[in-house]
């Protein structure tokens, strides 16, 4: 009992609390190891059968296909009540994998399998997350979502380092077993079947019920942008997160081109990748599950906000001063941590702002289409300096891009100090009025 009660009491769990944190927290892990599963077959694959040099449309391909697929999620995701939405997702992703399966059986060429893999594992990534956590924020008020959504996080990150874990080991598995390596989609298929069964454990939970009301497409998609563009510390914020997805694709781009150099003299790259971001995970478990929240609430929601610019200007500094895979992974692993462990937990937490009605689409606006855009932009800019570099100077073009990342990081900051200054006056904004109730007032403003 006192063990219990010290667990409690450092991640500052209620006892009305746990069986909700544990309930969401499973879901979020079993998503956790099919995607990261999915994500390193995928990788492995394609590799096989793609040159890394075309990494660049390949990306622009993948976040046109999420815009795409985004639009049709922002139709939906505020229409139907969120449970009932989770649970056709994992039976989605169910089918989908089921199809995948019988592709791999049948033997078709693998470079068709692994493309479509990858493109499963871009909508796992973007639809999943999007849905899980507006249906969290609507079982939860400010207070719990400060506290909660933090330790719910590391159970997804738990997933990951399970979901790496099997990746890792399979393939001497399935050696010794003479079996296909396609074997895993069937254990993606049932990770998914879980969250599934889950679903049924928080039918009486108390959900907050959102106004459902008809929308078409472009009333959908216009929606999320009307009401970020009107209250002003989301407009500043919007604007910060879409440079940063730039510099973020910049300085991920680096560190492969980094690594390409001793790619070759490597038995097997995705040992040191695996390496990598096993430390980016345990290390994230420490930050979401006992620092993130902690952080929040000490140093003020308005203000965790800067860390990630001031991360993002570091990362391209260290990255352009101290050339290297050294500087190139390091770069890459702040980075990652710094957006993935403190920023996208102060987001998600932002994000209990928006009136339940209209919070899935302004969700799926600034956490997708925000996203994806600043990742097409940045792979086109990179391309261009690729290409126009060896025709104007002699300069390493990694000096080019990283430069103007940092530009774009110091660009970053100052739209998030505009979003700190606008911060208080925004929560009275007209947008927020449904959720301004009184006493929650004081609430929202104890930050």
């Amino acid at each position: 009992m006192h063990f219990q009660s010290w667990i409690k009491g450092l991640l500052r769990v209620r006892p009305n609390e746990m069986r909700l944190v544990l309930v969401m927290g499973c879901i979020i892990f079993f998503h956790s190891v099919a995607l990261q599963t999915a994500n390193i077959v995928s990788i492995s694959g394609f590799l096989s059968e793609v040159s890394v040099n075309n990494i660049l449309p390949v990306w622009i391909l993948e976040m046109v296909l999420i815009i795409g697929s985004t639009a049709l999620q922002s139709l939906i995701i505020d229409r139907f009540p969120r449970l009932r939405l989770l649970r056709w997702m994992c039976l989605t992703f169910v089918g989908l994998y089921v199809l995948l399966g019988v592709m791999f059986a049948a033997g078709l060429p693998g470079w068709l399998n692994y493309s479509l893999l990858m493109l499963f594992v871009d909508q796992q990534l973007y639809f999943f997350p999007a849905i899980f956590w507006v249906l969290a924020s609507d079982m939860l008020d400010m207070s719990q979502a400060k506290r909660l959504l933090p330790i719910i996080a590391t159970f997804g990150i738990v997933g990951e380092i399970a979901g790496l874990g099997i990746s890792a080991i399979s393939p001497s598995i399935v050696n010794t077993l003479r079996l296909d390596s396609s074997v895993l989609i069937y254990l993606i298929i049932a990770a998914y079947l879980c969250p599934f069964a889950l679903s049924f454990a928080l039918s009486r939970e108390r959900i907050r019920q959102t106004l459902q009301q008809p929308a078409s497409i472009r009333e959908s998609l216009t929606e999320g942008w009307e009401f970020v563009k009107d209250v002003p510390s989301f407009r500043y914020l919007m604007l910060s997160m879409l440079v940063i997805a730039v510099v973020m694709t910049i300085i991920e781009y680096h560190f492969l081109a980094s690594t390409e150099a001793v790619y070759n003299q490597m038995n097997n790259f995705q040992t040191f990748y695996s390496i990598i971001f096993l430390v980016q995970t345990l290390v994230a478990i420490i930050l979401q599950g006992v620092v993130t929240s902690r952080l929040i609430n000490q140093f003020g929601l308005k203000n965790t906000f800067v860390i990630m610019p001031i991360c993002a200007l570091f990362c391209t500094g260290w990255a352009l001063g101290f050339p290297g895979v050294t500087s190139g992974a390091g770069a890459y692993l702040v980075a990652k941590l710094s957006l993935n462990s403190i920023d996208d937990i102060a987001r998600k937490t932002l994000q209990s702002l928006v009136p339940e009605e209209r919070r899935g689409r302004v969700s799926i606006f600034m956490d997708s289409y925000l996203f994806a855009t600043g990742v097409i932009i940045s792979a086109i800019l990179i391309g261009i300096i690729l290409i126009l570099q060896p025709m104007l100077t002699n300069v390493p073009a990694n000096l080019f891009y990283l430069a103007i990342g940092g530009i774009l990081s110091v660009l970053g900051l100052w739209w998030i100090l505009k979003m700190r200054t606008a911060y208080d006056t925004s929560l009275f904004n007209w947008r927020l009025k449904r959720r301004q109730r009184t006493a929650r007032v004081i609430e929202k403003l104890n930050f």
